[in-house]
């Protein structure tokens, strides 16, 4: 057994006895690669998880920290969020459940596309970026800011309203 997974093992243990709330719910795994000058800690959390609850990844990495520090493991380590489970939200709920109710909220149709970015800072942040169309010149500048500033806000209560807590929408 290498010492990447003595430390995976270690480690499993360690998150069992401290943490059963979140290891019991089967949705975090944690697996350690082995450098010469530190290890990296990969956190796969299961994506549909991640959205309901942002403090899950900032409470992972902290366990691992944690970990690290109780077991004076004289190597320095970085951590690598993945996230399984992603595409399919994408697909399955993203583009078919809730982009549909955000073209509704855009009455005057200027929105053009949603951009849906995820593994933003550290992977702790995921955005959602709606870009709007570029010809309706006719509007003044302050009227096309008042709109897109009410769409925005109406797409974050509706995201708020849906249950994602960690979805920052932008322009």
């Amino acid at each position: 057994m290498n010492p990447a997974e003595k430390l995976k093992n270690l480690f499993d243990q360690y998150f069992r006895g401290l943490h059963p709330e979140l290891y019991n719910l089967g949705v975090v795994d944690v697996t350690f690669q082995d450098y010469s000058d530190s290890y990296r800690a990969i956190i796969d959390i299961d994506f549909y998880k991640i959205l309901e609850d942002k403090i899950m990844v900032l409470t992972i990495k902290e366990i691992v920290d944690d970990f690290f520090d109780y077991f004076n493991v004289p190597k320095r380590v970085r951590h690598l969020v993945l996230f399984s489970n992603k595409d399919v939200w994408v697909k399955q709920v993203l583009n078919k459940k809730i982009k549909p109710l955000i073209r509704e909220l855009d009455v005057e149709k200027r929105l053009h596309a949603i951009q849906f970015l995820t593994d933003r800072y550290g992977g702790t942040q995921n955005e959602m970026k709606l870009i709007f169309k570029h010809d309706y010149s006719h509007f003044g500048w302050r009227e096309r800011h008042r709109y897109s500033s009410n769409l925005i806000q109406q797409v974050k209560e509706l995201i708020k309203d849906l249950g994602y807590v960690d979805i920052r929408v932008t322009w």
